[in-house]
């Protein structure tokens, strides 16, 4: 049972009961810990620990031509939820976030995220995104759908804290993955001075002989 504490109440939700939704600014790496807590939540779905989907309505935008390469690899496993279409309760209820969330911002500029929000609300219970403009609008949201959105890192620390935060920084868990590949298969394996003092340090790595090897901690961060 997942007891989380969302706005003052103490609720079950369980994100094994029901689908959790994951908004496509998510997957499009910029950094720091967000990103480390994405690539554990996509660990979760590839090992059947967790049902996570993609909002139908960011099709679009995750197949558009401007979309990052590593973006549409990283969708590439997921499922995308049915197409949907609103009933006359919903269309009012997605004007109504539609307002909530547009703020001072050009009309029309988020009637998409609405939608993204009403239809994960629709099939899910959670939302994952970094949007801070929804992510400040959470307790109205919550209100108003009975859908939590929140950080990539709150839903690891709340639903499977077994995977532990890592202090490692995105750029250093890349060289990583790089070293650990190239020493897996033999190949050249050499880490920029910097990094390697970083990650002997968090036990990633160990230096044997005049070089280094990936230890166990690493190989289970490096998966």
């Amino acid at each position: 049972m997942a007891t989380v504490n969302v706005f003052g109440l103490s609720l079950n939700l369980d994100p094994n009961y029901g689908n959790n939704f994951i908004d496509a600014n998510a997957l499009d790496y910029t950094g720091g810990p967000e990103n480390a807590a994405v690539d554990k939540i996509l660990s979760l779905t590839r090992d059947d620990r967790l049902r996570l989907l993609l909002p139908y309505s960011v099709k679009k935008e995750i197949e558009h031509s401007n979309t990052p390469p590593e973006v549409k690899q990283r969708v590439s496993g997921l499922i995308y939820s049915m197409p949907v279409t609103l009933t006359a309760p919903e269309k009012v209820t997605h004007q109504r976030i539609r307002d909530l969330i547009q703020g001072n911002a050009e009309p029309g500029k988020h009637d998409a995220d609405a939608f993204h929000l009403v239809e994960a609300a629709k099939y899910g219970r959670h939302f994952i995104t970094r949007d801070g403009r929804i992510l400040a609008k959470g307790r109205a949201i919550w209100d108003a759908l009975q859908l939590r959105v929140l950080t990539p890192t709150q839903f690891i620390e709340d639903y499977f804290p077994d995977q532990g935060r890592t202090s490692v920084s995105s750029d250093d868990l890349e060289i990583l993955r790089k070293f650990e590949h190239d020493w897996r298969t033999g190949s050249q394996a050499a880490l920029p001075a910097g990094a390697a003092k970083r990650l002997i340090a968090e036990g990633y790595i160990e230096p044997i002989g005049i070089g280094f090897k990936v230890t166990d901690k690493g190989l289970a961060l490096c998966q």
